[in-house]
């Protein structure tokens, strides 16, 4: 079963286990009320299945909140069972455990969802329950349910958030080179492929330029870095290919313009010379074969004009 097979299982899932919860509901509705919230689960549940075919850490104010969240919904939950007893002592468990899982199931779906699908389940649960609710509960009874429902809903959202932007938070640390904190050479192969790709479509040029140093010297290497990340603009992306290069992607650059951006870089004394090509006069597997020969290929093998140009690389004047 692949990716896509298993975001759908999980999807008919949730919409089963939401039905089952709504089926639950130890309130009292009328048939046409339980027959128009079946039809629209089903229909929203056909919509989302149609549309999923086609981090830093929390911010002090919003953990804060998050903590008053938690603990006011810890209160207003033992607030709830009492009420409960005091509206149906003949079956009280019953109730409590009903009203335990509709709770639950906003959490539970932000867990074994991604945010966007998860946001979209959750808003269809909320979007029932209260109106079921709405319906069939009155007085300080449904004003309380609502509210204590919103909380777990809150918080459910504000934890995956959190997690997310932790995940993001990892993502870059993994794409950035520890030492000059530039892109690394995986984040560089990644956006050859995709820039190629936009290049294609678009129809436009795309310029990848790489800097061989003369030295292996830490200081040396992050004191070009830094003179490097004044000469590029925001949309031109630097990275430290490896430990004694660097490359550049030049978006719409063509074969004149290239030239004259790389003459137009302010280089240190102690880089060595530059290769250049243009990505979109080649296909994606010969950009990504010619990337990596370049990058794995020692100096002394990269520095023949010959074979260079018959390859598609240029040597920079």
């Amino acid at each position: 079963m692949g990716q896509h097979g298993l975001m759908r299982l999980k999807m008919w899932l949730l919409m089963s286990a939401g039905l089952c919860l709504i089926a639950m509901a130890p309130f009292y509705w009328s048939d046409q009320v339980y027959g128009g919230t079946f039809i629209a689960i089903i229909g929203a549940g056909l919509l989302l299945w149609r549309s999923s075919t086609g981090t830093s850490p929390l911010p002090r104010h919003l953990r804060y909140t998050l903590y008053t969240l938690v603990a006011v919904f810890s209160v207003s939950t033992l607030w709830q069972a009492y009420q409960i007893t005091q509206h149906s002592p003949s079956d009280p468990l019953y109730l409590i455990f009903t009203l335990a899982l509709l709770f639950l199931y906003p959490f539970i779906v932000s867990i074994v969802t991604p945010f966007h699908e998860g946001l979209c389940w959750i808003s269809l649960h909320s979007l029932i329950i209260n109106i079921i609710w709405m319906l069939n509960l009155s007085g300080s009874f449904r004003a309380h349910s609502l509210i204590l429902y919103w909380l777990a809903t809150l918080m459910c959202v504000l934890y995956r958030l959190h997690y997310q932007q932790r995940q993001h938070q990892l993502h870059r640390q993994l794409s950035r080179d520890p030492e000059t904190r530039l892109f690394n050479r995986e984040q560089l192969y990644d956006d050859i492929l995709r820039e190629q790709k936009r290049a294609i479509r678009e129809d436009t040029t795309l310029g990848f330029v790489m800097l061989e140093f003369s030295t292996q010297t830490l200081s040396q290497i992050i004191e070009t870095s830094l003179k490097l990340s004044q000469q590029v603009a925001p949309f031109e992306p630097l990275y430290r290919a490896s430990p004694n290069a660097m490359a550049i992607l030049l978006p719409t650059a063509t074969r004149q313009t290239l030239n004259e951006r790389v003459n137009s870089l302010c280089f240190p004394d102690h880089i060595r010379h530059t290769h250049f090509m243009l990505a979109h006069d080649m296909t994606l597997q010969e950009v990504f074969a010619l990337a990596r020969q370049q990058l794995d290929d020692s100096p002394s093998n990269t520095t023949d004009d010959s074979s260079s140009e018959h390859q598609g690389w240029g040597k920079a004047p």
